[in-house]
């Protein structure tokens, strides 16, 4: 992944370069020199403005023509990734299960909330049951460039995961 320097990330995710700073404080994420990896964007916020809007199968494309179940899948899945990192939902913190899936339209509510279970069993997040309340999720710490990666529109590294999106 490249580097971008503070004023580039606060202008590519719409904040002062001092709140990308103390962003990448609190989560943890080096910064030093005013340098910083531009992996870490999309948790430190949503990217307005990314020079891969032209590639083939990025967000922008997703409006013209029929979307496929598999893109549909992938869609959902960066969806919540993208949600839960950007509302800092790394473990120890969590979010209750069905509220990962908030934001998505009726029919796809269902198809979140599978894709939380399968993103439970492959790794990707972790989850809790509090005292026989529904059970909360959040991320996997240890697997934070693989939820950037895939938050971004690089591929799924787990298989597990994989399989899913393709309906398998």
């Amino acid at each position: 992944m490249a580097t971008v320097t503070l004023v580039e990330a606060a202008e590519r995710v719409g904040l002062t370069p001092l709140e990308i700073a103390i962003k990448c404080a609190l989560r943890g994420f080096p910064c030093e020199g005013g340098v910083l990896d531009d992996g870490v964007l999309p948790i430190i916020g949503a990217v307005i403005a990314d020079a891969r809007t032209d590639e083939p199968g990025s967000p922008a494309d997703e409006g013209a023509g029929a979307e496929t179940e598999q893109e549909r899948r992938l869609r959902i899945v960066r969806r919540v990734l993208e949600r839960l990192a950007n509302t800092g939902k790394w473990m120890p913190a969590r979010i209750e299960r069905r509220a990962a899936a908030r934001g998505l339209g009726g029919p796809e509510v269902g198809l979140a909330l599978h894709a939380v279970d399968v993103m439970v069993d492959c790794g990707l997040m972790r989850a809790e049951q509090h005292g026989g309340k529904e059970q909360r999720v959040g991320l996997n710490g240890e697997r934070r460039r693989e939820v950037v990666e895939i938050v971004e529109g690089g591929r799924v590294a787990d298989e597990a995961l994989r399989a899913w999106v393709a309906g398998s």
